[in-house]
Parts: structure tokens; C-alpha cells; sequence
């Protein structure tokens, strides 16, 4: 007994192999048929003229790269998977309606990837897409299944480059919402509706994406829905992407806001300078509001030209204000310092003509030096006691550096 059965064992092992193989070979050949037949049309959809059909979607994201805010674009790289049901093109005689999720049970037949061109598919494209190259090195990067009850399995890997309106209001401490949306082109909502497949997530992210500019990006910073979209020429069923790019400020602080400040307070190095240097305090004044300027220029060759006001924007003119501030108080200090510098022309006192003075005969005139006093000379007590001199008033220039050494700090 336990011989017979084992001999039983060893023929279904030897012979499923090749029963397998042949009942592949008759699905291939009868699949080619019905696409060659005259009763397939690949420019009809399938359940034309009955009901709506449902196309599943699935997501992988690859990698995204050259992140552009000049150009407002972003790079990405994804495989994409289509799943629908042709009844046109089941093999096993079923007729039962689609079921959401698809099932994909039974032995799928897997086609060439040319095979794709010989049957319908769903036109999914993206509105936003400027650029979309299907890889096909060293072989094109796509695959066609086709199960016995007529569901259909399409997947290719794309590389896409896609528009993005980017708010720079906050930059560079801004946070970029770009979309991904996905849509029929030709078939409307009563003809194809889109739906995510059963997959958790239906939009997947084989690892972390660094970016150079922005926070790593991962599933957190990742949100999909299914909307429609709507024109003149009818609604549209639409599946949206949206990634979240959060900006890196850290390379920020130490290469733009750590140089404007200390830029800024090198500025008021000029009021603790002599005021008589003037070549010194100048070129400390004029050296920093080029490099301030080439800050500037450089930050802004990044992005484009924009019609409103930046965030960054508002700490350029504010350093600006303070650095062109203590450049006008330069100016002010050697304005007076030169004022002060210029001698003063003593008055011409009036002289005694000799018409004024009485001859007398015989006598010759003699020129004399008068003194004046305007009061007796007073003795000052204590004679030994040597005389001081008052103080000395302080210059304004003196006050103007005084006062600007507090006053653009604590401003």
C-alpha cells in the first residue's frame, strides 16, 4: 500500500511540471488569439458603452532629485502600476463583474513589454509633468500580466520632471507643497474612474530621499487623495501627490545671517576708530557695504525674479539701514572735524589815527602802545597757588561717536 502511493507521489511530480507548462502554453495562445481576433478593438475600453471602468493605482517612488527653485521644477523617479479588468481577454470563460480590490489570483500569463501596444490601457498622464522619459536601458523598464480572468497588470518605471508653484514669502525658512496629480487625458469620469490599489500605502517610498536643500523626505511628509478635476471639456477623475519640502535653515544660518551680522557690527568698529583717521574709518565703511552687496546678489541668483517681499529680504534692508547709518555718521563726524580744523580770523581792532591824538608844538608825535582795562588788576589770594586753566569743552564729533557706540548697539 504504502508503495503503490508512494509510486503515485513520484508520477504527479514527474508530470505536473509539464502539465503546468502545457496549460501555460494553451493560455498564451488562446490570449494571442482574442488580441488578434477581429472581435478586439485596443482603441475601445473596456465595458464601452455600459458603466464606468475602474483602474487601480499603485505608486513607488524611487528618488527624487535636482530640486530647482530657480526653475520652480523638481526631478522624480517612479514606478507606477495600472490594474483593470478586459473581459476581452480572459482566458478562462469568466464573466463575472471586477471586484475592488482585484483578486490577481490564478496563474498570470507575463507578456513582452510590446505586448502593451497590441491592447488597450488607461492614458494616465500628468498635467504638471514638463518632461517624461520611460527607462529602457538595457532593457525597457516595463511589464504586462494578464491573469485568467481577464485582469490586466501594466507597470513601468518613469523618470518625470514636474512644475512646482513655489511661495517664497517665508525663505528661507519656507516649507514647498509640490502636487504630483495624475488624470485621464481623453476619458472622462463617466468613463474611467481611478482608485488606489488595496496596498498600504498605495504610494510608497523605498527609503529615505535625501535632499541637498531640504529636511529627508519620508512617508510623514507624504499625502495622497482621490479628487476630480474639472473643465471645459468635461470631469476628470485625478489622483494627487502631494510632497512636503521642508527647507534646510541651518546652511542658511551659517552662510548668510552669520555674515550679514557680523557684518553689521563690523560697521560700528568705525566709532571706537580716531576720528581724525579718516582713510581707516572710510575704507572700513565702504568695504563693508560692497561685501553686504555681494551677499546680497549672490543670495537672490538662486531664485527668480519675484514681485514681493522675502523674508530674507527684510534682514538685507535692515542691515543695510544700520550699515548705511554708520556711514552717514562717518560723514557727519568729518564734515565737523574739518569745520573745527579751519582757523578763526581775529577781529581788526580800530587803530588811533594820529588826527586823534593832540600835537603839541614842538614836540614830535611819537606812536605809543595803548593798553586798555576794562578793571583794575585784582590780586589773587594766595600767590604761591598756581592758576588752572577751565576744562576743556568736548567736541561734537567727540559726542556724535560717544552717543553712536550705545545707540546702534541697543537699536
Amino acid at each position: 500500500m504504502k508503495l503503490s502511493q508512494s509510486i503515485i507521489c513520484l508520477i504527479v511530480t514527474i508530470c505536473l511540471p509539464y502539465t503546468s507548462t502545457a496549460t501555460t502554453n494553451a493560455n498564451v495562445k488562446n490570449l494571442l488569439d482574442k488580441v488578434s481576433s477581429s472581435n478586439y478593438n485596443k482603441m475601445i475600453r473596456p465595458l464601452h458603452g455600459d458603466k464606468s471602468l475602474t483602474v487601480a493605482v499603485s505608486f513607488a517612488l524611487v528618488d527624487i532629485y535636482n530640486v530647482d527653485d530657480h526653475a520652480q521644477t523638481y526631478s522624480a523617479d517612479i514606478y507606477h502600476r495600472l490594474i483593470w479588468r478586459d473581459d476581452r481577454l480572459s482566458t478562462d470563460g469568466s464573466t463575472t463583474p471586477p471586484s475592488t480590490p482585484f483578486s490577481l489570483s490564478g496563474d498570470a500569463v507575463s507578456m513582452a513589454p510590446s505586448f502593451a501596444n497590441d491592447v488597450w490601457k488607461p492614458d494616465l498622464y500628468s498635467p504638471s509633468a514638463t518632461s517624461v522619459t520611460v527607462y529602457d536601458t538595457p532593457t525597457p523598464n516595463s511589464y504586462i500580466r494578464v491573469y485568467p480572468d481577464g485582469t490586466v497588470l501594466f507597470s513601468q518605471r518613469l523618470a518625470l520632471t514636474m512644475r512646482c508653484r513655489y511661495d517664497f514669502t517665508a525663505y528661507p525658512l519656507d516649507t514647498q507643497y509640490c502636487y504630483m496629480p495624475f488624470q485621464s487625458y481623453s476619458y472622462t469620469a463617466s468613463d474611467v474612474i481611478y482608485t488606489f490599489e488595496s496596498y498600504d500605502p498605495p504610494v510608497e517610498i523605498f527609503d529615505k530621499i535625501y535632499l541637498a536643500q531640504y529636511e529627508e523626505l519620508d512617508h510623514s511628509r507624504l499625502h495622497y487623495n482621490i479628487t476630480e478635476h474639472r473643465d471645459n471639456s468635461g470631469v476628470y477623475s485625478r489622483i494627487e501627490i502631494r510632497f512636503t519640502f521642508a527647507r534646510v535653515t541651518r546652511a542658511y544660518v551659517m552662510t548668510v545671517y552669520f555674515p550679514l551680522n557680523l557684518l553689521v557690527v563690523m560697521s560700528w568698529i568705525g566709532f571706537w576708530i580716531d576720528r581724525t583717521a579718516i582713510p581707516a574709518r572710510a575704507t572700513l565703511c565702504i568695504t563693508t557695504i560692497f561685501t553686504l552687496t555681494t551677499i546680497t546678489f549672490f543670495t537672490h541668483s538662486k531664485l527668480p525674479l519675484i514681485g514681493y517681499v522675502k523674508c530674507i529680504d527684510v534682514g538685507f534692508v535692515i542691515a543695510f539701514v544700520y550699515v548705511f547709518g554708520a556711514l552717514v555718521e562717518f560723514a557727519l563726524v568729518s564734515h565737523y572735524g574739518k569745520a573745527a580744523k579751519q582757523p578763526r580770523v581775529a577781529p581788526i581792532q580800530p587803530q588811533l589815527q594820529p588826527s586823534n591824538v593832540p600835537v603839541v608844538e614842538g614836540i614830535p608825535f611819537k606812536k605809543t602802545r595803548w593798553t586798555f582795562h576794562d578793571q583794575p588788576t585784582k590780586q589773587i589770594k594766595g600767590g604761591n597757588q598756581r592758576f588752572k586753566p577751565p576744562p576743556k569743552k568736548r567736541h561734537i564729533c567727540d559726542t556724535i561717536d560717544h552717543v553712536s557706540k550705545y545707540v546702534f548697539p541697543i537699536s
